[in-house]
């Protein structure tokens, strides 16, 4: 599954595949703001490891 997201983590691109792995459509994906399903405790986790990631090509980041 490929999802690729803007720098605020709305979907700007959904590969049709997800549809068959999350069962929503490309408009569903489109726009839709990435940390939503994330529980609100993890938000800020999850965001400063997608930066990590993002800034540190191959790095590897440990999860809680």
């Amino acid at each position: 599954m490929i999802i690729l997201t803007d720098n605020s983590f709305k979907v700007t691109y959904s590969r049709p595949s997800a549809k068959l792995i999350i069962g929503w459509s490309d408009e569903e994906m489109i726009n839709f703001e990435g940390t939503k399903n994330i529980n609100p405790d993890d938000v800020d986790y999850a965001i400063y490891t997608l930066k990590e990631l993002i800034n540190n090509p191959g790095k590897s980041v440990d999860g809680r």
